[in-house]
C-alpha cells in the first residue's frame, strides 16, 4: 500500500510539473478563471456572484477586478436590475485574450489525445471523475 502511495503521488507530481499543466492551471485560479466564468456564463455577473463562483474572497475579486479593467479584459458598469449594485461584463479584447489561452489549452490535450489514444483519454477520464467522486464523500 504504502508504494501505491508513494508512486500515486510521485504520478501526481509530474503531472503538476508539466508545462502543458501550467497552461491549464490557470483556467482554475486568478485572472483567467474569472474571466474564463464570465465567458461561461456569457452575462454580466456581479462581483459577490463571481466570489462565490471562484471561491474566493469578496476582497481579491475587487483585485482581480481592477486589475481586468485596466487591462481593458472586463467593464464594471450599474447593474440593470439594482442600481446599488454593479456587474462585470467581458469587453471584446477580454474575449480575444480569453480566447488564445483556450485555444493553447485545447492544442495541449489535443496532442495529448493523438499520442495516447482515444481509448486511453476515456479510460483517463473516468479514472478522474471517480477520483473526484471519491473525494468529495
Amino acid at each position: 500500500m504504502e508504494n501505491v502511495k508513494e508512486k500515486f503521488i510521485n504520478s501526481l507530481m509530474g503531472v503538476l510539473k508539466l508545462d502543458a499543466i501550467s497552461v491549464l492551471k490557470i483556467f482554475i485560479e486568478g485572472e483567467v478563471s474569472l474571466l474564463f466564468l464570465l465567458y461561461q456564463e456569457n452575462r454580466p455577473l456581479p462581483p459577490s456572484q463571481i466570489a462565490q463562483c471562484l471561491g474566493v474572497s469578496k476582497g481579491r475579486v475587487t483585485a482581480l477586478l481592477n486589475s481586468l479593467a485596466e487591462k481593458d479584459y472586463i467593464e464594471i458598469s450599474l447593474s440593470t436590475e439594482d442600481r446599488r449594485r454593479f456587474d462585470v461584463s467581458l469587453t471584446e479584447s477580454g474575449r480575444l485574450f480569453l480566447e488564445e489561452k483556450k485555444q493553447k489549452a485545447e492544442d495541449c490535450i489535443e496532442v495529448m489525445i493523438e499520442r495516447i489514444g482515444n481509448q486511453r483519454t476515456m479510460e483517463l477520464i473516468d479514472i478522474i471523475s471517480e477520483i473526484v467522486k471519491v473525494m468529495k464523500e
